[in-house]
């Protein structure tokens, strides 16, 4: 299988479909960006183990951004973990699309 990267055009497409995100009720704040970092880890882990997904290196990656907030590292996985990831995600986006869902 011959794999195409995305291009400049098709990603500003697919995030026009998609809209704007609102930002987490616990986005974070200036204080205490580590507990921020490792609570954003914990939902995700939480959401994912409901879906039966399991991302073993999820990790804080330092050193943090200039802002101070620490970016999170997802890590790898296999290929069919990733293929359920995106097809969670895609029918999570075509809910939130609809306005009766």
């Amino acid at each position: 299988m011959i794999i195409t990267p995305i291009g400049t055009d098709t990603i500003r497409r697919l995030l026009a479909a998609i809209g704007p995100v609102p930002a987490p009720p616990s986005a974070p704040v200036d204080k205490e960006p580590f507990a921020h970092a490792v609570q954003a880890i914990t939902e995700l882990q939480a959401a994912l183990f409901r879906a039966g997904i399991v991302l073993p290196s999820v990790a804080i990656d330092f050193p943090a951004t200039a802002s101070g907030c620490p970016l999170v590292r997802l890590g790898s996985a296999r290929a069919d973990i990733v293929r359920t990831l995106a097809v969670l995600i895609t029918k999570g986006a075509e809910r939130h699309d609809r306005p009766d869902a």
